[in-house]
């Protein structure tokens, strides 16, 4: 019983050692993952959001993650809304199809327009903020006979 009482305080810094350790090989096998993702497949854009939102998960959940999630954070793409033009089995013209592209900080240098589009999108939701919160305020220019 004497020992038992001696080595029970040592037995939690052993786990917790190892899960710190099993923590760090989690991480690695991740960073490895998604540095393979974008150097092999750099088109596979999906795949390397679903990696990067397990891998915050996974943070969420490891004990003194709080590092290790502010780096996959700063890893995740920006989500944009894109229209491409959809064509028909004859060739013909079918409209355009919205889609969801993603635009990762290591490649943000590759589109100098983002800031124009985010400065344009920012623009049209306050004009239409504007136009639901007055109900359009161009009005008659008052002075009407009373």
């Amino acid at each position: 019983m004497r020992q038992w009482a001696r080595i029970q305080p040592r037995l939690p810094s052993l786990s917790d050692r190892a899960r710190r350790a099993r923590a760090r090989a989690a991480r690695s096998v991740y960073e490895r993952a998604f540095r393979s993702l974008r150097e092999v497949t750099p088109d596979a854009k999906e795949e390397a959001v679903m990696l990067l939102e397990a891998w915050r998960a996974f943070e969420a959940g490891a004990a003194g993650g709080g590092a290790g999630a502010a780096a996959v954070e700063r890893r995740m793409p920006k989500r944009i809304k894109r229209k491409r033009p959809i064509a028909t089995e004859d060739g013909g013209d079918a409209g355009m199809e919205e889609y969801y592209d993603y635009i990762f900080p290591d490649e943000a240098g590759a589109a100098p327009n983002l800031k124009l589009l985010e400065a344009a999108q920012r623009w049209k939701r306050a004009k239409l903020e504007a136009a639901a919160d007055g109900g359009g305020s161009g009005g008659g220019g008052g002075g009407g006979a009373e």
